[in-house]
């Protein structure tokens, strides 16, 4: 991100903490009311930082985010969106995530199961299983072999 769209994100940042704390009771706007002191120790942070974050001059470092979020009663989740951290998708799911399948041996262990013969009677079973729902070993297929 560049220094003009990273000053941006800042004061967009600001303007949407300053309206949502508004909205949560901080007088933020009055200056003596003691509001943004208020605000900054019910969101674990500095009166110096959170009147940066108000003034649109910085962004809160992530940590922060959890704090601020109960403070002015706005899901973290659209906090990290709004100040850059993650983008949208990624928090709707958009990405797919890549988890490795599991192995046999993963599963045996999970399941308490260490006897070698006992593994592979798992092993066994789990190759007849994949091959009633036409899965080969690699895993690719599940096309049902049967119908239901």
């Amino acid at each position: 991100m560049n220094a003009t769209a990273s000053v941006a994100l800042a004061r967009t940042f600001g303007a949407f903490v300053k309206a949502a704390a508004l909205k949560a009771g901080y007088p933020v706007d009055d200056q003596r009311s003691g509001a943004r002191s208020r605000l900054a120790v019910d969101a674990g942070m500095s009166p110096a930082t959170v009147s940066r974050i108000l003034n649109g001059q910085s962004l809160p470092d992530p940590n922060h985010l959890e704090g601020l979020s109960r403070a002015i009663h706005v899901p973290v989740s659209q906090l990290l969106v709004r100040s850059g951290v993650v983008s949208e998708g990624a928090l709707s799911g958009a990405a797919p995530s890549a988890v490795p399948p599991l192995s046999v041996e993963d599963i045996a262990e999970a399941l308490g199961i260490r006897s070698p013969n006992n593994v592979e009677l798992l092993r066994g079973l789990v190759r007849t299983l994949q091959q009633t729902e036409g899965i080969d070993e690699s895993g690719h297929g599940g096309e049902q072999a049967h119908t239901r």
